[in-house]
């Protein structure tokens, strides 16, 4: 860590809730929590992550990487299932008094803002990005989803965004609270990683043989732009899929039913295989229309691989001058953006290089988790001052 030990805010209490828990297994903010923890506890924070049942693999671990977990039921439906949670979670926290601070990730639970501030606690909330954006929700959804973000920067102490472009969205929207909102990057680790064949072997691929897609198989994310510009590419590489959705059956149907036989689909990937799979790619494709700072595309850069993103703001604004995009939805665009790199492995290695110097430069976990730091120091004066 950057910054140095301070025996007077030694020990932080935070609560952090809003995900489904760590280890994590299903998107950027529980890896954010996670990072968090491993950087921050127990020097620096003691941390309490609220996670949910039906998430949990090993009901007996009740600590991770410093943090201690506490286990809570929810309604399991796409709707009901993160404001329930976080219902159960703040009620545990005035209950057993965890902490003054909580940490909430994304603002689906924005109706219970309120009770926060009525009980004095301090909140930071991370934004997921412009989350009423989301074509997977309804119109009562996005509206909830907006309501969720005013109440936010209303009721909050702090409302962290992870991307330039989504805090200029937010200073747009809520002018009145400008002070509010700080930009934090999300982080990216850089490792070294070792070949594996036989996990290549596990999904029927081999190394430098395929493109690869991470992420959740839900209509936002692109993956439809991404199938119809490859199916129309003559190669004998595969494309490589990895993910899934509980709440997208019928989106992730079509994907396949428009697919041939060199694309492959295989669930969730999860730990080192996971790894191994990015590792042994050609390039990465991020074909989302809407993001935050993407998690996925950081991690592929952190590996120093050639990414091609869609040509949204966000996306743009992560990959610099160091990655490839394509024309905002535009098939025809990707499809040539990756016959230029299939023609021309130079390039692919030039961009990987590229990649790789702009995590080091600009995305770091130690940085992050450093910023992080700041926060709920400030946080903690403010109630130091008021007792």
């Amino acid at each position: 860590m950057a910054d140095s030990k301070d025996s007077k805010y030694k020990k932080i209490k935070v609560s952090m809730l809003g995900i489904r828990g760590i280890p994590p297994r299903y998107g950027g903010l529980e890896t954010c929590a996670d990072e968090l923890c491993k950087r921050l506890c127990p020097d620096y924070i003691e941390a309490v992550v609220f996670c949910r049942k039906h998430n949990i693999r090993d009901k007996n671990l009740k600590e991770y990487h410093g943090a201690s977990l506490v286990h809570l039921p929810s309604i399991n439906t796409k709707t009901l299932d993160t404001i329930t949670h976080s219902f159960l979670s703040i009620l545990y926290i005035m209950l057993h008094k965890t902490s003054r601070i909580i940490h909430i990730y994304g603002v689906g639970s924005f109706i219970l803002f309120p009770l926060l501030f009525f009980y004095k606690k301090k909140v930071i909330v991370s934004a997921d990005g412009a989350d009423w954006e989301r074509k997977k929700w309804n119109r009562i959804i996005k509206f909830l989803l907006k309501k969720g973000a005013s109440f936010a920067v209303k009721f909050a102490d702090i409302v962290v965004v992870d991307s330039p472009v989504v805090e200029n969205l937010y200073k747009k929207e809520f002018p009145d609270y400008i002070e509010k909102i700080k930009y934090i990057p999300y982080g990216a680790n850089i490792e070294e990683i070792d070949e594996d064949e036989r996990v290549l072997k596990k999904y029927g691929i081999e190394k430098d043989r395929y493109i690869l897609f991470v992420g959740r198989l839900s209509p936002e994310k692109g993956v439809h732009y991404l199938i119809d510009a490859f199916i129309g590419i003559k190669t004998n590489l595969n494309l490589v899929i990895v993910g899934d959705s509980e709440y997208h059956k019928e989106y992730i149907k079509e994907l396949k039913n428009k697919s041939d036989s060199r694309v492959i689909f295989t669930g969730y990937i999860y730990g080192e295989e996971f790894k191994k799979i990015v590792r042994s790619c050609l390039f990465y494709i991020q074909p989302s229309e809407l993001e935050g700072t993407s998690p996925m595309i950081l991690t592929a850069m952190g590996y120093g691989k050639c990414v091609i993103v869609n040509g949204i703001p966000e996306n743009i604004s992560t990959i610099g001058d160091a990655g490839i995009y394509f024309e905002k939805n535009n098939v025809e665009d990707l499809r040539a953006k990756m016959e230029l790199l299939l023609s021309n492995k130079s390039l692919i290695k030039s961009y990987g290089n590229k990649a790789l110097k702009r995590i080091k430069e600009n995305y770091s976990w130690d940085v992050v988790a450093n910023e992080y730091l700041k926060l709920y120091k400030e946080l903690y004066r403010k109630l130091e001052f008021k007792d």
